[in-house]
């Protein structure tokens, strides 16, 4: 049984073998799988909810990545799809499912009990080798539950299983629907969802502790017992133990960066030898298709199309056609393609098709076989004498067998009508897909079929998917005609499926080697053998793996770049049918085929016929022939039609068997011709020339075109494309070749490498192009060589080799006049000079330069020198003279579209806004154009100095974390350029960033990581003098003032020697530590400095300065000149401002006023700095509010604020170096906090410690190791708990006094419980909160599906991860959890994180007592229903939370609270039966007795304050025909979501409850009908568009209201008239809401009419009953003539049976003779007679055996059906209208039968209206 429904089939492929779990996102069941050989599988069930849909999405993507894993610890995935049927009866819910492995092992937490040492050791390495393989494949194991670990015997081995499924790399967390428990799941995966390797190796940690110490995985918190093994005595353990440390540290960073270093540390430690890489597991093909590359797009619109038309009506085209060349993945797509509409609900019926089955109606054999067996039994038994024309062993009727044995030509036509029918009957209830692959081999007869279904219209849909060959499509007529014919008239679209091009061939080998990432390189190499063909790539790559030519490493990576394709022999696994094929060709075919085979790619036939001798009709008739048999494909491209072979493996072999000489000559031939067509036709791509050319040894036009398409693909900035050509130039020079064209292919091939940053191979070809120029004496080509090895020598940091070209290129050029090398190398000067800062020499060289230039000859470095003068010059503060300059040069670049140079103009721009104009927007909008042109040219260069600036505007604007992601950026391309320069600059920048963020531990890091680098780098003094400033302002901040004042000095120093600009931030460093070192304040010399630095227009700097130095004055008593330098920095707000600067303005501002005025301003401040992050700030504000409250002798308050000022401070402290943290306690005033905290409290209670403390910690001789000592103030919180000093004066204990406070408060409210379970739980909520000082709270009792339901709660309620994170932690322990961030850091409980604005947290579970509470109260015994839950369940949860430094959140307090719980299980049990009684099991409505009680009581507040309220009645529209046809579990399902849905559009005051059955009601208090109507609406379009049926099968709401005053005063009547409302809305056509009106009633009468006559329900029956009461009315109607009569009786009946003509044929008889006086013919929606066809023969028989009929005339038919070109044949019904026994006419209906077949259902009902209607003769 599931869910109450006894399952037998799923699908009809997986019989049921028993149920193993059921939970709320669905079941699990073992399964049979019927079509794989009775295997055994786990089949889970997924119910499609919000929970599951991303996981449903996800699998629809990437189920063909999953079945592709393949390991022996992981469970094989077999599929994932949509369940269909369930016992042959269609599914409409929305339900999905997957199967995996089933194998018979033991639970690992049972296995692992009495195993040795070893064993489990094993076990762990094995685990190890899983997640290393997934991580190898692009996935992560992510997080496992306790049952899917196994451990099974094979072949004497154990070997661990894991059946959870992995997800792609990636993955968002919303897709892991299922992990309920999380035991093992790392911090950060857990509270953030960041699934990484490194919550990977988190994971392997966790589960290696319960492997090796057998601790209770459910009923213990893995933090908490990992302490308790911290001194275990077994060596080995222990080892393991500090493995497992490691692996679950609380920082992903501090864990092993890989799998393999845990086991390297495993062997290391254990003195093990083992290997995680299984090569066999990796180095292997996929055993199922792959995800297919490029085709998602396809996929999407064949799932649009096929739903559009089978589900949404819409005017789709019937049918998708794919179409395709060999090898391009036709029948994988059309596979694919099936199970893709599978998962969107879609049943789709998929064959293969083979060339040499060729039997009459073959397909639709195959095809009736398939649907048949859910086909109803009434359809079949309609067409099985026709289906038996064909299958003849599936009728037992003999006369059906009789005419089996063969099919007459006559009846064929018949035959494909009928068969088309019966196929489209068939699918009217349930709609179908066929996928046919192979469609090219479709026999004739079903393509009739085919052609038939998709031309007729009404009965049902059948959506066609296709799979055929272009070619054969050209060649097969009929096939053609039915391609084009479709397509025509918009029945059919097509789908072509090319070829990848590069990156998808990449993508496609990735997939393929199961690799994490795609390599380009190798993909080129692969992409020009196979163009891209699917495949011929699979072939390569098959070939290459079986021969390892590329295989894996010993670190279980792809080595695939040690393979050259060109000299391996690819002609490999040619099928021998293939090789016989070619044996029997003519010899002219075999010409071409030699012929075609010397091409490198497809070939066209004007081409072949100049290579052949023969006809150009001979020949295009050979070329057809020769792809018909599938040794040669067709092509057709932009340049027409071409042709190639089918297999590449073929081509090669047949290559390989022309004698040399043969193949040189038609290599030589074909060059020629294709040179002297690609030139006249102008192509571009002149590879296939290239090729022939290379062959034919025209090396030297062959390097020319290759050369030209190098420069080509470099106009475009495709490098690595523009290499490729160049290095096939480079490789046929000879060695010895010293030529011109040589060492321009060096050159460029150095320029491009340098440029994607490989610099060794740069340097090689640099290095070649040298040596050819040296041999022959090229001066100019030297020149050239040696300024870009000076350059990227430089860029390297090989500062020595950089001057020596330098001065080989000036010796040169002083002998050899070239102004372009002259002009180049100046510029390249531009780095050397600017980091020597050599400025006013290189001026004077640009200056010259500029002046003397040729203008004209050399405008491109006429811009360039421009540009690097205006940088330079910017250098020396001259801006606007550098501004104009930049400008002109870029104007000229842009002229000339010399782009490469762009990058640096806009850099330069970007750096003169910044640094001038204080532009930021302005700035930041040059450099964000700057990357982006340098992304574009893949200039890393420019790209990392983009990066770089673009960080720096963010640092500028105290953005720091948005400035170090782009440093980090900018770092990430220095890792591919090397250029030590800008990293070392980058890290430099790092540190100042870090220290904005308070982050001084990577600070110093940044720093010695910049030293190190700058230590190694010569002419650094650029990033030297900037490096000495950050590091000084990192002392001064340690509180090193000597050696910060010492660094500074050196930056100011190397700025003068240097002869640079001078740095304002060293000499505001400097200016800083010596006032700090000396205590003195020289105002003279402050007031030169910031004349100075705004002078200069340093703004940032000036206001910063201005800010920190009005607080040193306003400290040391100097108030009017600390008020003096803010009003000057406040003089530059339109220049810079930025958030952090207007806090430290505010902040100061406060600072400076006093008493009242200065506490009213800093906590003003206080409360507005609660959402910063800058902890400096905070704790100088909390401190400076606590000294003034201590001067108004407030102790207790300003305890508090020292409490919180030292909370902020112990923050910043963390985050300090342990060297310095002594120091930075000490310095900045920062000991007084403490100090004052002290004094405080001696103050407030007259005690001696607070005054010895004091005394012992402003001394500076604290230790590291009493640094949490430090920060502990649990003394001073207790002291603060107290309203009276006196209390603790008395000594009375403090825990005693709470605990007293709390027992009398608690007395208190159990005194005052009613019997209100909510209000009770609410009291006690607010309770808990007054006794923690709780900022937020609630008590929430836990529902069965393991979700939250919030009952009461304290200030808010709002869901976060969270209380989801810590509940799953206090689940896990059993116990409360209890984290407080205010004391003792180090003391958090295990790895339980908390988020920043929490400060403390308590989670207390609810749980059954059956022991007496210890505060007297006798609590209730256990409810029944929780006896199977094992012992002290829990039923719920208190949680309290506060962001408060000051608060009582102790272990005392928790100890209450956890006291209180007691209480609280009785209450919430209470409330839990009370909701049991009031609520609805089955929709969480309020019952029918609780909603009339809730109404009275709303009536009775209503007429007591003149009030109103409205009700609205609703009821599901055909709800019976849901259970009917789809089962009483769906029916619920839809119940309760419709239940759901209703109480989500409602506010929270209303009241929703279940009426009866399917009908609900709502209370709407304070609404009138007005309002009440926009709630219904709101309500019926929800459900509407919810489609909860499915697409196909719409399902909808009708709601009736009615309010109070305006409708009635008594409850009963406005229930009444909300009903009688509804029932209006469902007499008008359902789907409606209507509010009630006086004139309803009429309709409520009516259908009291028809009550007596109804059999069923009204919803089926109304209209047939209706309409034999009209028939009867009309045959009464005395005012009407017969004939008026009849007419009308006529257009009913044809309406009402869905004819589309018919006849009334009056009868007279004449003794014993009967014939036809009067006829009345009528068509369908005709108001008057007209001539109709019908049969005369069919009336005559009916007239004269007085008998009626249905049945199909296949005698005579009206004429030929347009579409299908068809006879219209008609079905037809014929009866006899009796009157007293005489025939006195014939009913005569007709419908064409591709529209309606009518069954004994319509005719019987006819019958029943003519013999209604005959009493009227």
């Amino acid at each position: 049984m599931l869910g109450g429904i006894k399952l037998r089939f799923i699908n009809t492929q997986y019989k049921v073998i028993s149920i193993s779990n059921e939970d709320r996102y669905g079941s699990t069941v073992v399964v049979e799988d019927t079509r794989r050989g009775r295997m055994l599988k786990i089949l889970r069930i997924i119910n499609y909810q919000k929970e599951t849909q991303d996981f449903v999405d996800y699998m629809k993507l990437n189920m063909f990545d999953h079945r592709n894993l393949s390991h022996p610890n992981l469970a094989n995935f077999y599929f994932f799809s949509r369940i269909l049927e369930i016992d042959t009866k269609p599914v409409v819910a929305n339900k999905y499912y997957y199967t995996y492995e089933h194998f018979n092992g033991v639970g690992l937490f049972e296995f692992i009990n009495n195993q040795n040492f070893d064993m489990l050791l094993d076990i762990s390495v094995q685990l190890c080798s899983l997640v290393k393989y997934l991580h190898l494949r692009g996935f992560l194991l992510c997080s496992v539950n306790i049952n899917d670990l196994f451990v099974v015997y094979e072949k004497g081995k154990a070997l661990l299983k894991v059946s959870t499924l992995p997800y792609a790399k990636g993955t968002e967390k919303s897709v892991m629907f299922d992990r309920e428990n999380n035991y093992f799941i790392s911090p950060e995966a857990f509270q953030f969802g960041d699934y990484s390797r490194a919550s990977d190796i988190y994971l392997i940690g966790a589960l290696m502790f319960y492997i090796f110490t057998g601790a209770k995985v459910e009923v213990s918190n893995f933090k908490d017992e990992l302490e308790k093994f911290r001194n275990i005595e077994d060596k080995n353990k222990a080892q393991v133990i500090e493995i497992i440390k490691k692996c679950t540290s609380l920082k992903p960073g501090d864990r092993y960066e890989s799998v393999e270093k845990i086991v390297e540390d495993i062997n290391r430690r254990l003195n093990k030898n083992f290997n995680i890489i299984s090569k066999k597991h990796i180095q292997k093909l996929p055993r199922h298709i792959t995800r297919l590359v490029s085709r998602e797009h396809h996929f999407k619109r064949v799932i649009e199309s096929a739903k559009g038309f089978l589900f949404e009506n819409k005017l789709q085209p019937k049918a998708m056609i794919i179409k395709g060349s060999m090898g391009t993945g036709k029948s994988v797509f059309i596979k694919a393609s099936g199970y893709r509409l599978e998962q969107e609900g879609i049943s789709v019926v998929y064959n293969v098709l083979k060339e040499n089955v060729v039997s009459s109606f073959y397909y639709i054999i195959l095809l009736i076989k398939e649907i048949i067996r859910v086909t109803d039994k009434e359809i079949i038994d309609r067409y099985i004498a026709d289906i038996s024309y064909i299958i003849p062993d599936i009728s037992s009727v003999p006369a059906a067998q009789a005419r089996s044995s063969a099919i007459r030509q006559e009846d064929k036509i018949k035959l494909v009508y009928r068969l088309g029918n019966f196929l489209l009957e068939a699918s009217a209830k349930h709609s179908f897909a066929l996928a046919v692959s192979g469609f090219d081999y479709i026999d004739e007869d079903s393509l009739s079929v085919l052609n038939y279904i998709m031309r007729s219209e009404g009965k049902g849909k059948i959506y066609l998917l296709l799979g055929a060959g272009i070619q054969s499509i050209e060649e097969n007529d009929k096939l053609k005609e039915f391609c084009s014919s479709l397509a025509e008239a918009g029945y059919a679209e097509c789908i072509e499926l090319n070829n990848l091009n590069i990156n998808e061939t990449a993508e496609y080998i990735r997939l393929l080697l199961g690799m994490d990432k795609p390599f380009l390189d190798f993909a080129a190499k692969v992409y020009k053998e196979t163009e891209g063909n699917p495949k011929f790539i699979y072939e390569i790559i098959y070939f290459l793996v079986i021969n390892n030519h590329i295989f894996v490493n010993d670190k279980g990576e792809w080595v695939l770049n040690r393979v050259d394709l060109n000299k391996l022999n690819l002609s490999f696994n040619i099928d021998d049918f293939i090789l016989n094929k070619i044996s029997k060709l003519s010899p002219l075919q075999k010409e071409i085929i030699t012929t075609v085979s010397i091409f490198n790619t497809a070939v066209s036939p004007d081409i072949l016929k100049k290579m052949v001798d023969m006809s150009e009709d001979k020949l295009n008739a050979q070329l057809n022939q020769l792809d018909t048999i599938n040794i040669l494909s067709k092509k057709v491209d932009d340049w027409g039609i071409s042709f190639d072979f089918s297999s590449i493996n073929l081509k090669k072999s047949i290559y390989e068997r022309i004698p040399q000489d043969i193949k040189l000559k038609s290599h030589l031939i074909a060059s020629y011709i294709l040179e002297d067509k690609f030139n006249k036709e102008k192509r571009q791509n002149k590879d296939e020339l290239i090729f022939h050319m290379a062959k034919a040894m025209r090396y030297k036009e062959a390097i020319e075109y290759l050369m030209n398409s190098a420069e080509k693909m470099i106009s475009s900035n495709l490098y690595s494309q523009a290499i490729q050509f160049l290095m096939q130039s480079y490789n046929l020079f000879a060695p010895e070749d010293v030529s011109n064209d040589k060492k321009i292919v060096c050159s460029k091939l150095g320029e491009l490498y340098e440029q994607i940053g490989e610099y060794s191979n740069s340097m090689y070809f640099y290095d070649e192009a040298e040596r050819s120029a040296v041999i022959v004496n090229d001066s100019k080509v030297l020149i050239d060589i040696f300024i870009k090895k000076f350059s990227l020598s430089y860029k390297i940091g090989d500062k020595k080799k950089a001057i020596e070209y330098a001065v080989k290129a000036k010796r040169l050029l002083k002998r050899f006049s070239y102004p372009g090398g002259l002009y180049e190398l100046v510029i390249c000067f531009n780095d050397v000079m600017s980091n020597k800062r050599k400025y006013s020499s290189y001026i004077k060289i640009l200056k010259k330069l500029i002046d003397t230039i040729d203008t004209e000859r050399h405008e491109c470095y006429y811009a360039r020198l421009l540009v690097t003068y205006g940088r330079t010059i910017c250098n020396k503060n001259r801006y606007e003279e550098g501004l104009s300059e930049l400008m002109k040069g870029m104007a000229i670049l842009e002229k000339l579209s010399e782009y490469k140079y762009m990058p640096y103009v806009l850099n330069s721009l970007g750096y003169v806004y910044s640094e001038y104009y204080n532009d930021m927007e302005k700035a930041r909008e040059y450099y964000e154009k700057c990357l982006s042109v340098s992304q574009k040219l893949n200039d890393l260069s420019s790209m990392e100095k983009g990066y770089n600036n673009i960080a720096e505007i963010y640092r500028i604007e105290d953005r720091y974390s948005e400035a170090i992601e782009y440093y980090n950026k900018g770092l990430q391309v220095v890792n591919v350029s090397r250029n030590m320069m800008i990293k070392a600059l980058l890290n430099t920048n790092l540190i100042i960033a870090s220290i904005g963020m308070e982050d001084l531990k990577k600070a110093a890091l940044y720093i010695d990581i910049s030293e190190e680098l700058l230590r190694n780098l010569k002419d650094s003094g650029n990033v030297m003098h900037f490096f000495y400033q950050c590091k000084a302002e990192f002392l001064y901040a340690m509180g090193e003032y000597e050696r910060a004042a010492e660094y500074a000095q050196k930056s100011v120093n190397m700025c003068i020697t240097w002869g640079i600009t001078e740095n304002y931030e060293a000499h505001f460093v400097k200016l800083l530590s010596e006032i700090q070192l000396s205590g003195k304040l020289n105002h003279g010399r402050i007031k030169a400095f910031l004349d100075k630095v705004f002078e200069v227009n340093w703004y940032k700097l000036g206001r910063t300065a201005c800010v920190k130095l009005a607080e040193i004055y306003i400290s040391k008593g100097m108030r009017k000149k600390g008020l003096e330098l803010l009003a000057r920095g406040l003089r530059y707000v339109s220049n810079i401002d930025t958030d952090m600067l207007r806090l430290r303005y505010e902040y100061v501002e406060a600072l400076a006023k006093k008493g009242a005025e200065r506490l009213e301003g800093l906590t003003k401040l206080a409360g507005l700095m609660e959402s910063a992050e800058n902890n400096e700030i905070k704790w100088k504000i909390y401190k400076a509010i606590a000294e003034e409250l201590m001067e108004q002798k407030n102790y207790r308050e300003a305890l508090k604020y020292l409490i919180t000022s030292l909370s902020y401070l112990r923050k910043l402290v963390y985050n300090v170096p342990d060297e310095y943290k002594i120091r930075f306690i000490n310095s900045h005033d920062r000991n007084s906090v403490k100090e004052n905290l002290c004094r405080a409290a001696e103050l407030m209670t007259g005690n001696e410690p607070g005054e010895k403390a004091a005394k012992e910690y402003t001394t500076g001789n604290i230790s590291l190791q009493e640094m949490d000592k430090y920060f502990d103030y649990t003394e001073y919180r207790d002291m603060y708990r107290y309203k009276e000093a006196d209390e603790t004066a008395a000594g009375e204990d403090l825990d005693t006094s709470t605990r007293m406070k709390f027992l009398g408060k608690m007395q208190e409210l159990v005194g005052r419980f009613s019997d209100d379970e909510t209000a009770n739980l609410k009291h006690m909520v607010d309770l808990f909160a007054e006794i923690t000082q709780a900022k937020n709270a609630f008590i929430a009792t836990l529902q069965e599906d393991g979700s939250l339901n919030v009952i009461v709660s304290y200030n808010r309620y709002q869901e976060t991860p969270f209380y989801k994170y810590l509940i799953e932690q206090a689940k896990q322990k059993r116990d409360s959890i209890i984290v407080n961030d205010t004391f003792d850091y180090n003391a958090k409980k295990g790895d339980i994180l908390i988020p920043k604005d929490i400060t403390a947290v308590f989670c207390i579970p609810i749980m059954i007592q059956k022991e007496r509470d210890g505060i007297g109260i006798e609590l209730v015994e256990e409810r029944r229903r929780y006896k199977e839950q094992g012992d002290n369940p829990i039923i719920g949860y208190i949680y309290l939370d506060t962001d408060s430094i000051i608060s009582n959140f102790t272990q005392e307090s928790s100890l209450f609270c956890a006291m209180a719980a007691k209480i609280a299980y009785v209450l919430t049990d209470n409330y839990n039966m009370k909701v049991m009684s009031t609520v609805d099991k089955l929709t969480r409505l309020y019952t029918r007795k609780h909603f009339e009680s809730a109404l009275s009581k709303e009536l009775a507040y209503a007429e007591k304050e003149g009030g109103q309220f409205s009700i609205i009645m609703a009821d599901i529209d055909k709800f019976k025909s849901v259970n009917d046809r789809f089962g009483h579990q769906k029916g619920d399902e839809v119940l309760q979501s419709i239940s759901s849905m209703i109480m989500s559009s409602v506010r929270k005051g209303d009241i929703c409850g279940r009426y009866g059955g399917e009908e609900i009601i709502i209370l709407l208090p304070g609404t009138d009908a007005k309002g009440a109507y926009s709630v219904a609406e709101k309500i019926r379009k929800k459900i509407e568009n919810a489609k909860l049926l499915g697409l196909n099968t719409p399902l909808t709401i009708s709601l009736g209201i009615s309010s109070y005053p305006e409708h009635g005063t008594w409850a009963k009547d406005l229930i009444d008239k909300a009903d009688q409302a509804l029932y209006h809305v469902k007499e008008s056509g359902r789907n409606g809401s209507r509010i009630y009106e006086l004139n309803m009633s009429n309709s409520i009468k009516r259908i009291d009419r028809l009550a007596g006559i109804i059999s069923g329900n009204i919803v089926e029956d109304q209209r047939k009953t209706e309409t034999m009461l009209e028939i009867l009315d009309l045959q009464r109607d005395s005012d009407k003539t017969l004939e008026e009569k009849l007419f009308s009786f006529l257009g009913r009946i044809i309406e009402v049976s869905e004819a589309q003509t018919g006849g009334i044929f009056c009868i007279e008889e004449a003794g014993n003779e009967k014939r036809i006086s009067r006829k009345i013919l009528r068509k369908r929606l005709a108001d008057k007679e007209e001539e109709v066809y019908y049969n005369e023969g069919i009336v005559q028989k009916c007239m004269e055996t007085g008998k009626g009929e249905y049945q199909i005339d296949w005698n005579s038919y009206p004429g030929i059906d347009i579409l299908t070109g068809m006879p219209d044949w008609q079905s037809v019904i014929a009866v006899p209208m009796i009157d007293r026994g005489r025939i006195k006419g014939v009913t005569y209906l007709s419908v064409p039968i591709k529209s309606k077949e009518f069954d004994a259902g319509t005719y019987n009902y006819v019958k029943t209206l003519v013999d209604i209607m005959a009493a009227a003769f």
